[in-house]
């Protein structure tokens, strides 16, 4: 390990050297992670993270796309996003949303983007499907941790990126946003990339 960045059998560096990526799928993990803004991967790389493992289409996951390992006592060891991510530059922009949640932003500004996400008409739609199926279905089991605020306010920088940048990125979260009651796309889209904006600008990113 060297500063910070996990080094191994068939992994090397990616071109900003921050990030490690497959050798088995170069094009591939090149040009997703072209598609990451680079207000992202300034997140990324600030001082607060830079010693954080981060893996891009390295770990050959089948079970999470993308992952941010929290420890109990709020240590952060890794933040990785699989090479079987169906969108890998979209899935590394909700990661990042994670690391904003944990290690930038205090709780009142957690709580003024939870609050616009949950005043938004889809939030009201997933969480009322969750109060009638209850967790114990597989759809119920995806909805109890789709309805958490990490995941609410990840998904939520998510798309305040994608709508920012647009193209491609906007693209695969539209889609995204079809494939399930879960999967929203928040229509308070003003609200909150106004609080995302502020947010961003007062902790110094």
């Amino acid at each position: 390990e060297q500063n910070g960045i996990l080094h191994g059998k068939n992994i090397k560096m990616m071109p900003d050297k921050s990030i490690n990526m497959t050798q088995y799928t170069p094009r591939k993990g090149r040009e997703q992670w072209d598609l990451v803004p680079e207000e992202v991967k300034k997140v990324l790389r600030h001082e607060k993270v830079k010693d954080i493992p981060k893996n891009f289409m390295v770990k050959n996951n089948k079970k999470y796309d993308g992952f941010v390992n929290k420890l109990g006592d709020g240590t952060i060891t890794e933040w990785s996003v699989s090479n079987n991510a169906d969108n890998p530059a979209l899935t590394a922009i909700h990661e990042t949303g994670h690391l904003l949640d944990f290690k930038f932003i205090n709780s009142d500004q957690r709580k003024k983007i939870l609050d616009a996400i949950k005043s938004s008409e889809e939030y009201k739609v997933m969480k009322g499907r969750y109060d009638e199926i209850g967790p114990q279905s597989e759809e119920g089991k995806k909805l109890d941790n789709w309805l958490k605020d990490e995941e609410l306010l990840a998904r939520g920088y998510a798309q305040y990126i994608s709508q920012k940048n647009g193209g491609e990125l906007l693209a695969q979260l539209e889609k995204d946003a079809k494939l399930g009651v879960g999967r929203v796309f928040f229509s308070k889209s003003d609200e909150i990339k106004s609080l995302f904006d502020s947010t961003i600008q007062e902790v110094g990113l």
